[in-house]
């Protein structure tokens, strides 16, 4: 069951009264799991041949795909070099600032320290060729209406336009 995102802030909201970063201990207890893949995001996906490149990462193994409000992701399931067997982070004080970053990030929303699962967040989570097959064809169907009521949208506007501007461009031109 999907946990409603207020409830992730609501937790977020908690974890910043006590904490600001977590340390290198709550990382080792949730299993480190932001030192365990890499995110990218990736442009909305329009049409067929947008979703052909996103069928091909999930067909690889490790790769996932998910939408989060909007926003397209694609995840590659890869665990940092850095990690020790302890599977303590063994450049934790020199590491990049993106990891320092992530962290105060997950925390914002709730899901740093391992009691949380982002992924019961996304709005659309993708691990196979099939999931995501058995989506594209309802989600461009929804961007076509979109684009039909956007140009509706459009030309009733630009018809007010035109009835408004009509008269005064008449006797601009000597026409009135």
């Amino acid at each position: 069951m999907k946990r409603p995102k207020q409830d992730y802030i609501q937790l977020s909201q908690d974890d910043k009264k006590h904490k600001k970063t977590p340390s290198l201990d709550e990382c080792v207890k949730c299993g480190n799991k932001c030192c365990n893949y890499v995110m990218i995001e990736w442009d909305t996906p329009v049409d067929e041949e947008d979703f052909d490149d996103l069928r091909w990462f999930v067909t690889h193994r490790g790769a996932t795909v998910h939408v989060d409000e909007e926003e397209w992701c694609v995840e590659f399931k890869m665990p940092c070099e850095k990690l020790g067997p302890d599977g303590k982070c063994s450049v934790y004080e020199k590491r990049p600032e993106m990891c320092r970053d992530y962290a105060d990030n997950m925390i914002e929303y709730g899901v740093c320290g391992g009691f949380q699962n982002i992924y019961e967040t996304f709005d659309h989570y993708f691990e196979t060729l099939e999931q995501l097959d058995d989506f594209i064809p309802g989600y461009l169907e929804e961007l076509e209406e979109e684009f039909k009521l956007s140009n509706r949208i459009k030309n009733f506007f630009s018809d007010i336009w035109e009835a408004l501007t009509s008269p005064f461009q008449k006797e601009a031109s000597g026409n009135l």
